[in-house]
């Protein structure tokens, strides 16, 4: 059996390229090429990681060419394989403008299923228009964020955004962390006066603070009854004191290093389909203190590096990689825990909120886009502006490929506050690619909404203000 390979070209610059670059840089360029490969009735591209889409519905828009690159004999599962394989290279920390760019990854999947490169005038571009006295003028500065998510090589980009002091009072809702909004005194980037922006300047992060744990516990034991090196005693030792713990509404609770240990030991010794009852007692437990420092601030622990990755490459169950949203979500509890998931996980945590935003699952979907809000509100414009520009076009993409209202307005909601807040403190560059993908279609999508929720309608109104 063949499969046809075909090649969607997309031009960024929306035309302007051809229009202004014989002016600008002293020959005619005909755009600015991003790529996908189209196989398997799906389209490949690398964008914040390697992303998948069906054919035509990625951020880009429409193709200005589709060139068809011929047919493969190779199955979907050895294309997987490989793109397995190569994930490490194409992730947004590893992009480079000359040697590992979006067109470099469809030119490698078109050697692995045809044995032959995709045209030289696609590949070649940035290298023909940076040897032009004003292509090295700009390398530092538009190009980068035209072509995609730029490799951090400046160490200041690996550092946290500073956020301000958490609150000293409690948490009085289910859903809300302690600290304060970050970006509350500042003003919009392109306004001349103060802009009223009730919902998008009155969110704090949101955190999963429910759950029946009585339940999770009750599963956990089905599983591990099972496992002859789980002593049954410590089992039930350990458990009761663990759920005591999460029962006690303090964060400041103090929590033994052997539950910690022990509950770390669980994840070795469980098989992965039976890992998601430990993932949520973790989802839990790093609500304190004491639980965050071990699981999340804990340099010589790999625990949600890990779970990051197999989440990147598909090893989790359904299940799992729920609970691992809702344990990113609850990672947000307070400053230092914001701080060092920014230094040490950004680009993990970016990779898996693009990917997870496409999913059709309800439960799942309502979890990334909590993931993709929480993230929204440090993310800092002069540190992490290619974060912002992939988030910003995932979301851009999500909003406009349905024409109804989620099953859960609550998705909804918090894709638009994403969206609305990350807009907020864009830079110039990335406010001209969200001008040129449009935000009308948004905006007519849920005007044409019949019942459409007030806050849902509020909240096109204040991100239409930031964009006009």
């Amino acid at each position: 059996m063949t499969f046809t390979v075909v090649l969607h070209v997309y031009d960024l610059s929306n035309g302007m390229a051809k229009m202004f670059s014989q002016s600008l840089i002293g020959k005619q360029i005909e755009g600015i090429w991003h790529s996908g490969i189209v196989v398997y009735d799906r389209e490949w591209y690398f964008g914040g990681g390697i992303l998948n889409d069906r054919p035509l519905a990625t951020p880009y828009g429409r193709p200005v060419q589709v060139i068809n690159l011929g047919t493969t004999e190779i199955t979907s599962d050895l294309f997987k394989e490989f793109l397995d394989g190569v994930r490490d290279r194409f992730r947004m920390d590893t992009y480079h403008l000359l040697e590992n760019n979006c067109n470099h990854f469809t030119n490698e999947c078109s050697q692995f299923l045809l044995g032959q490169p995709i045209p030289d005038h696609i590949v070649g571009l940035p290298r023909e228009v940076l040897n032009t006295p004003f292509g090295m003028m700009i390398h530092q500065q538009n190009w980068g964020t035209m072509m995609g998510p730029v490799n951090n090589n400046n160490n200041n980009n690996n550092q946290p955004k500073q956020l301000p002091p958490p609150s000293t009072s409690s948490t009085t809702t289910t859903t809300s962390s302690s600290i304060s909004h970050p970006k509350l005194n500042n003003q919009h980037w392109h306004s001349t006066s103060k802009l009223t922006l009730p919902l998008l300047m009155n969110n704090k992060p949101i955190l999963f603070e429910k759950g029946d744990i009585d339940s999770v516990f009750s599963k956990l034991l089905d599983f591990v009854k099972f496992q002859p090196t789980i002593d049954m005693q410590s089992y039930q030792d350990n458990s009761k004191s663990l759920l005591s713990i999460i029962k006690n509404s303090s964060p400041s609770i103090t929590i033994p290093l052997h539950l910690l240990t022990w509950l770390e030991s669980l994840i070795k010794i469980l098989p992965e389909s039976n890992l998601f009852p430990v993932l949520e007692i973790i989802r839990f437990i790093i609500l304190k203190n004491d639980g965050n420092r071990y699981f999340i601030q804990n340099p010589s622990n790999t625990f949600l590096s890990t779970l990051l990755d197999k989440m990147i490459s598909n090893q989790l169950s359904k299940q799992s990689e729920l609970i691992t949203l809702r344990l990113i979500v609850n990672s947000f509890l307070n400053k230092q825990s914001i701080d060092y998931i920014f230094s040490k996980y950004l680009s993990k945590l970016v990779e898996c909120t693009t990917r997870g935003l496409n999913s059709n699952d309800k439960v799942l979907k309502r979890a990334v886009s909590t993931v993709a809000y929480n993230l929204s509100l440090y993310l800092s414009v002069s540190q992490h502006d290619d974060q912002i520009t992939s988030l910003l076009a995932s979301l851009h993409h999500v909003l406009t490929c349905d024409n109804k209202l989620a099953e859960d307005p609550e998705i909804d909601f918090r894709l638009l506050m994403a969206f609305g807040t990350l807009l907020y403190c864009c830079s110039d560059n990335t406010m001209d690619m969200i001008k040129m993908l449009e935000f009308d279609p948004i905006q007519s999508k849920y005007k044409s909404i019949a019942d459409c929720p007030n806050n849902i309608n509020q909240l096109i109104q204040e991100i239409h203000s930031l964009i006009k």
